[in-house]
């Protein structure tokens, strides 16, 4: 089989970078990734107030323009009733948007009032809020679902709540307090605590008043709660602060996290509390991040190219697939994901080409152009690099390309396949001693349970080394070998450039996978099998998609291969592994970047 050399190289960084996604994983502070999309983009207005989800996953957005709503690629703009009193909002500037709990409406709160919209037929309709006074004013300040599914709306001093059963909104308490203002509410313990420009009020339903909590004469902007029962309050000169609602004895200067800690301003926003525990600060000079493993760090994220000070964000948004949303006052907004995050590269070295790593507890080995490595990724520190120790011929070459890495956790080994033969790392010498098959260039590794070693070839064949007798026991003559899985009683799965394969080192039997699977037959290069948690395997492939695939103790007539996402853009990629996380999505390298599929086997997310 001849592959292009474009097509092969795709192919080997695919299985390189692979080997590396599959056994590097660790945290560093480092600020995320946003995508910011504004007018040049289809947005309606560059200020943007709020952002919600319907039922469909469409992000809607609340605009000086109207409502947006957003599929991921285009703008559709809702504004100002023309005609029928359904076919639009009262008032042209949105402050407020949410999705009413089962998602098949958008609350919108304007200038104007409050109103619905029914994201199936596209229709409104406006509500009219309780006065309680005379001079009652119509702007809607907070929408809010809490956690028992109940929806509030505030409106100046004024707290409502829609009830399902009548259809109507009710007024439920107002502050007296003239010179004040509600700004936000959140439930926790069956409490419904509730903000405002003078302190924090808690709703006595029964009586339909709002009592005085704590932090009397204080500003605040935003309230959101925690799991354990606690409460993040967004203010406007003392940053973030978290809040015991039980203690009544509460100095800000302790609990709050300000400019002195790092925050980008004291002025905040909005907060939001993702699942994940990270807590994000939007505020009116820039977005901060505190990560769940460092709650005590403040990392400012930058979101556009002007200086994070001139970003002013007036909120904040998590997805059902956990993209954060930040809406800016008057530049659009941003989308981020926090997973990318995890994602970085860094030089072990000065190498850059890393062609294969092994993990080793908390460092890994790997190989690049330079050498053999260790590198300590939660220090930050490399060993190496270790060299092939020889005086012939063979060793400028070897040393040239190392292309795979194996480290035998059991018998605390490390094998390394080069261009000339299989080596052995000395840890006396701290050198590499080439042991066998010279000349014989390798391209993938593994160490079985009796400590043979399988040398996959990159057009030499499968060759399975004994080092307790220093001799070849098999070879099988296969095109250039990806992978080798092992399975108990000496057989293994070898991945080809020519098909996917079951050997046996003892009996030298090997079985063709294609006789057995019709779907297989049209499939030539096999990039990638591995075990999956849900009781078969991921198989992958060079631009024919991946495959589940089951089989009954070895017996090859129940073996079922089942094609996943054929429909999507990824069945049309070369794939160079799928990695299972602990929540059995999928973690899939291919040559348009990394591809994450959450385990119901429908979301497909890519990361350039």
């Amino acid at each position: 089989m001849v592959i292009s050399m474009r097509r092969f190289f795709a192919l080997t960084s695919l299985i390189w970078f692979a080997a590396s996604c599959a056994q590097l994983s660790w945290s560093k502070p480092i600020a995320p990734i946003f995508s910011q999309y504004t007018v040049n983009d289809g947005l309606a207005h560059i200020s943007l107030a709020d952002a919600t989800q319907d039922k469909d996953g469409f992000l809607w957005l609340a605009t000086q323009a109207g409502i947006d709503r957003f599929d991921g690629y285009s703008f559709r703009n809702f504004g100002l009733i023309e005609g029928e009193s359904n076919s639009g909002l009262q008032s042209i500037t949105a402050l407020q948007v949410e999705a009413s709990p089962d998602g098949k409406f958008i609350w919108v709160g304007t200038f104007g009032g409050l109103s619905r919209l029914n994201v199936d037929t596209e229709k409104f309709t406006h509500f009219t809020l309780p006065a309680s006074e005379a001079i009652n004013n119509a702007i809607i300040n907070r929408i809010k679902n809490t956690a028992d599914n109940t929806t509030w709306i505030i409106s100046d001093r004024n707290l409502y709540k829609y009830s399902d059963d009548l259809g109507e909104v009710l007024l439920m308490a107002y502050l007296p307090n003239p010179t004040s203002t509600l700004t936000d509410v959140e439930l926790v313990d069956d409490v419904l605590y509730v903000t405002s420009t003078s302190g924090l009020y808690k709703l006595d339903s029964l009586n339909k008043k709002l009592q005085l909590v704590a932090l009397e004469k204080q500003n605040l902007t935003r309230i959101v709660a925690t799991e354990d029962e606690r409460i993040w309050i967004a203010t406007t000169n003392h940053g973030a602060c978290i809040f015991n609602p039980l203690n009544r004895e509460y100095d800000l200067s302790e609990h709050c996290i300000t400019t002195e800690q790092g925050l980008s301003d004291d002025y905040v926003t909005d907060i939001l509390v993702q699942n994940n525990g990270d807590v994000w600060v939007a505020t009116e000079r820039g977005l901060n991040l505190l990560p769940s493993h460092s709650p005590i760090s403040v990392i400012t994220t930058p979101v556009t190219a002007r200086s994070t000070k001139d970003e002013r964000f007036s909120a904040l948004f998590e997805t059902s697939e956990g993209l954060v949303i930040a809406a800016m006052k008057d530049d659009g907004f941003a989308v981020s994901d926090p997973i990318l995050a995890n994602f970085y590269s860094t030089e072990v070295g000065g190498g850059r080409i890393v062609t294969s790593v092994s993990s080793n507890n908390d460092s890994v080995w790997l190989v690049n152009e330079k050498g053999l490595w260790n590198y300590d990724y939660n220090n930050d520190l490399s060993k190496g690099p270790y060299l092939v120790n020889s005086t012939d011929s063979t060793t400028s070459n070897a040393n040239e390309k190392m292309l795979a890495v194996h480290y035998d956790s059991v018998r605390n080994d490390v094998w390394v396949a080069t261009r000339s033969g299989l080596s052995k790392f000395n840890p006396d010498t701290k050198n590499l001693n080439a042991v066998a098959l010279e000349g014989k260039s390798g391209y993938s590794l593994n160490v079985d349970s009796d400590g043979d070693v399988w040398y996959g070839g990159y057009s030499d064949g499968v060759f399975v080394y004994r080092p307790s007798d220093d001799k070849v026991v098999r070879q099988w003559p296969l095109p250039l070998t990806t992978r080798v899985l092992h399975e108990q009683d000496g057989n293994a799965w070898l991945t080809t450039v020519g098909g996917l394969y079951f050997a046996n080192k003892f009996s030298g039997e090997l079985i063709n996978v294609r006789d057995f699977s019709p779907l297989l037959k049209d499939v030539s290069v096999v990039t990638w099998i591995s075990k999956s948690s849900r009781g078969g395997y991921w198989l992958a492939t060079q631009a024919n998609g991946f495959y589940f695939m089951t089989i009954s103790e070895q017996d090859f007539s129940t073996l079922q291969l089942t094609r996943i996402k054929p429909d999507s853009v990824i069945t049309g990629l070369s794939i160079g592994a799928i990695v299972e996380d602990e929540q059995n999505g999928l973690w899939i390298t291919t040559d348009k970047g990394i591809a994450h599929l959450a385990s119901d086997l429908q979301t497909l997310s890519f990361y350039g």
